[in-house]
């Protein structure tokens, strides 16, 4: 619905309007309604799982969906998230027999993204003129993985005198972390090179090409020296570093095949990957999974998490009647959680059932639901509960005695990482990078991935071996504590610049 047709219909109306989702968007969406002449007296926030603590936003109540339905009544709904993101919205809509709704279209978000962004740019501009890093990040999430491995990254060449700078692609949570942490950000505006169902166009292409003229301009205002393309999902840094002739790092952190997307165009996509000073992988099986890296400029280097966070020297384990067990995540089919919930059954059948499973993480609701019903099918309610993402995770690490990961393609395995580094005994699959953190039988357990009944077995051994349990993740703390730190990274990460810094010899060239 157009913005003016929306207003219209709302004006003309006396009802409540809750606007679905409580974050940037929604404000976008609550401030233009009161631009538009809406009393805020009718505006309050609904969303799919309220925290305890939040019964306001912006200083209108906040309901959960599923328990407020008194309230919905004769209310009009207004679904305010990003393209592509309304359909799980829509669903848990339907599922709680909501079928009267509005939702904002694409021209709205462009209007209100164009808005906001022009309007931050002018608030908070760029604090210095002179800096020597141009991050591109590729989303504006605080809870990405990659995000976050990106603002560790700046943090510690902040600290060593090393000025960088962060480009956002999009509004949303993460710039609230880069503020917190004192990065200095600006926004343009820019389109992923991904196709997933079609949806890259011409469109798209125009859009970022005005982008890449932006990034000149910005490489040449603050004097770059270097530029990092923190992931895959975006091109348009790399293309304006090679018209300004300033070196580029890319830093290929995930495997985007995987979770079902891939470039647009392949060949164009490996030539001008190929054609950066240096390619940064984060694992050996992110190195082997894109083949057609060209491998005299691949260096591996693993993400590092931050100790003062994350580290427990001492982390006693399995100290209390029941066993308490840990998995963090997005709660999707990527991620396997099912895979747990049918070894928690198999124990459960070998009266093995002192254990509780906790998932903390946020959830697709197709498959969040799935999950509850085999759960209720098969009485697991005494042992399994869920909580939406918390910004408090470590405390959760410390709270749990075994952390296990499912997933069959980490590219990385973050979770695995801060979970050691916590002092927790890690279980995890013997796919994808999982196998490059975990020492099988040493730092932690591998068991077979989808292999239900080898997790049982490795769950009942932590379980029943407590001396070898609290010993294996003391090893594994230890190692991550090594290997794995965001000084650690750092330090790789600068090697690699001052390498490409010293002399571009060998400058890679790419057809514009």
């Amino acid at each position: 619905m157009k913005e003016k047709d929306l207003l219209q219909k709302l004006q003309n109306d006396v009802h409540k309007i809750l606007i679905y989702g409580a974050g940037m968007v929604g404000s976008l969406v609550f401030h233009r309604l009161l631009a538009g002449g809406i009393l805020k007296e009718r505006i309050a926030f609904i969303v799919s799982h309220k925290e305890q603590k939040n019964d306001t936003f912006l200083g209108q109540n906040i309901f959960d969906i599923h328990d407020n339905k008194v309230f919905f009544e004769n209310a009009h709904i207004i679904v305010s998230t990003l393209p592509g993101a309304h359909q799980s919205m829509i669903n848990t809509l339907h599922e709680n027999n909501y079928y009267d709704f509005d939702i904002v279209d694409n021209s709205l978000f462009e209007e209100m993204e164009k808005l906001y962004v022009a309007k931050h740019n002018q608030e908070y501009p760029v604090t210095n003129n002179t800096k020597d890093i141009l991050f591109m990040a590729s989303d504006n999430n605080c809870s990405s993985g990659a995000f976050l491995c990106m603002v560790d990254l700046n943090c510690e060449l902040n600290k060593r005198g090393i000025p960088t700078l962060v480009v956002l692609p999009s509004y949303g949570s993460g710039e609230e972390l880069l503020r917190s942490n004192h990065i200095d950000y600006t926004y343009i505006l820019s389109k992923d090179w991904l196709i997933k169902n079609g949806d890259f166009g011409e469109k798209d292409f125009e859009h970022n090409n005005v982008a890449i003229r932006s990034i000149q301009e910005l490489i040449k205002k603050c004097r770059i020296k270097l530029l990092h393309n923190n992931t895959t999902y975006t091109y348009i840094g790399a293309v304006a570093a090679k018209k300004e002739n300033i070196p580029v790092v890319w830093h290929l952190r995930e495997y985007i095949k995987e979770q079902g997307y891939w470039f647009y165009d392949e060949e164009k996509a490996f030539q001008l990957i190929n054609c950066s000073d240096a390619v940064i992988v984060v694992s050996d099986y992110i190195r082997i999974s894109y083949k057609k890296l060209q491998s005299s400029i691949v260096h591996k280097i693993y993400d590092g998490v931050d100790t003062e966070t994350f580290y427990c020297k001492n982390h006693s384990l399995m100290t209390e009647e029941k066993v308490k067990i840990l998995m963090p995540g997005m709660i999707t089919t990527l991620k396997g959680q099912k895979q747990l919930l049918e070894a928690a059954l198999l124990l459960k059948q070998q009266k093995c059932d002192q254990f509780e499973i906790v998932f903390v993480g946020n959830e697709e609701p197709k498959y969040g639901n799935e999950l509850k019903m085999y759960i209720a099918e098969n009485e697991l309610e005494d042992n399994v509960s869920f909580y939406s993402r918390s910004r408090e995770i470590a405390k959760w690490y410390l709270w749990a005695d075994i952390v296990v990961v499912c997933s069959g393609a980490e590219a990385f395995g973050r979770v695995a990482v801060e979970a050691q580094l916590s002092g927790c005994l890690v279980i995890g699959a013997d796919k994808g990078a999982t196998v490059e953190i975990i020492e099988d039988k040493r730092t932690g357990y591998l068991y077979q991935y989808g292999n239900t009944q080898d997790l049982a077995l490795k769950i009942k051994k932590a379980i029943h071996d407590k001396k070898s349990t609290q010993k294996m993740a003391e090893l594994g703390r230890e190692k991550v504590k090594r290997l794995f730190t965001k000084e650690y990274n750092a330090d790789e990460v600068i090697k690699v610049y001052e390498q490409i810094l010293k002399g571009r010899s060998n400058e890679r060239k790419y057809t514009l």
